[in-house]
């Protein structure tokens, strides 16, 4: 049976809008958890970069390139600004790229101009990433303003 031009292309378009729903509702559910985590740490979401933590954080990662912020929580702990997110990076490996993903977590000073930014924290990556937002506001708990242990 043969399948004319008209109808493959029908049904390529009709595949591709059901992945793009598909993604749309598991990002959304995505962000919809991340911001109910925040709320109840008391804490500010937004989904990007828009602090642009990025251009100023260097991460103690090997060959870290392209470094890009997602699902950002922050807040102001007493004279300490706190921040966790997700961090994209490019890591050359011998065979192809690898995009590696980890939730990391730091402080620094809330005064403007500051430029101290103290320790950086790296979740588990072998935990699913939720928990791993969980593992890291955990560690900043235990000692209030801090974001992780010295």
């Amino acid at each position: 049976m043969a399948i004319s031009p008209l109808s493959f292309l029908c049904l390529l378009v009709g595949m591709t809008l059901v992945a793009l729903v598909g993604q749309t509702i598991i990002q959304r559910t995505h962000a919809r958890r991340l911001r109910a985590l925040a709320e109840r740490w008391d804490m500010q979401y937004v989904p990007d970069d828009r602090l642009r933590l990025a251009d100023r954080l260097r991460l103690p990662l090997i060959n870290a390139q392209d470094v890009c912020i997602t699902d950002l929580m922050y807040r102001t702990a007493g004279e300490r600004r706190l921040y966790l997110f997700t961090v994209e990076f490019d890591a050359p490996v011998t065979r192809g790229r690898k995009r590696p993903r980890h939730v990391i977590g730091f402080d620094e000073p809330a005064a403007h101009g500051a430029a101290e930014i103290a320790s950086v924290l790296i979740a588990p990556n072998d935990l699913p990433l939720l928990e791993q937002y969980e593992h890291l506001h955990e560690q900043q708990t235990k000692e209030p303003g801090r974001v992780g242990p010295e």
